[in-house]
């Protein structure tokens, strides 16, 4: 995304660390000469089949050279200022959860579970804090949400903000989101179905 790769990053207890992230490549490599250190490429870097080589061999050179030349430096900065502000927005919504999130109901299988959201604390907040405890309880039931499209995001928020009657939506991987009176679920779909056919 736009935020770019992050310098340090936690997935499934692991953290990685990216100590270089913020050094231009070149830069580097002047580095690594002037102290006549080898270094190794990776072949895959240069292979224009993949699309972020081709943004970054074929298009950005092109943008600097035809109508800003310090394009990279803004962009950096741009992703630099995402950064901080996802940040920001993740904290609060961690702080957030205890409040919104009204319970988690197990499944019969390992790790299965659905999300209960009080709808009206949700509510409450700003559109950009609610979508991330959306997010949020889309990650505790998927275990990631990157199958998730703006598309999908959009009509979940709409199925939040909805004051008609009792609806569903369907997510990929399987997982629903049930709109019921002042909660919402998201959860596998065999799960959810057994809520609207028990109301």
């Amino acid at each position: 995304g736009l935020q770019g790769i992050l310098p340090k990053r936690s997935m499934q207890g692991v953290s990685w660390v990216r100590p270089l992230l913020g050094v231009w490549r070149e830069d580097l490599r002047e580095c690594l000469r002037f102290r006549d250190l080898g270094w190794r490429e990776d072949e895959t870097n240069a292979d224009p089949v993949h699309l972020r080589n081709r943004i970054r061999l074929e298009l950005l050179p092109f943008l600097e050279s035809e109508y800003q030349p310090n394009l990279k430096s803004l962009l950096s900065q741009l992703a630099e200022s995402l950064q901080a502000d996802r940040q920001w927005i993740e904290q609060c919504a961690e702080d957030l959860w205890p409040r919104i999130c009204a319970g988690e109901e197990a499944g019969s299988e390992f790790g299965e579970c659905t999300v209960i959201l009080q709808r009206p604390e949700l509510l409450d907040q700003p559109e950009a804090l609610r979508r991330e405890l959306l997010r949020h309880a889309v990650r505790r039931v998927m275990g990631r949400e990157k199958r998730l499209t703006y598309t999908h995001w959009l009509a979940l928020s709409s199925l939040v903000e909805s004051e008609a009657g009792a609806r569903i939506l369907e997510l990929p991987l399987g997982v629903r989101a049930l709109r019921q009176r002042e909660r919402v679920y998201i959860g596998p779909a065999r799960m959810i179905e057994s809520k609207v056919q028990s109301k």
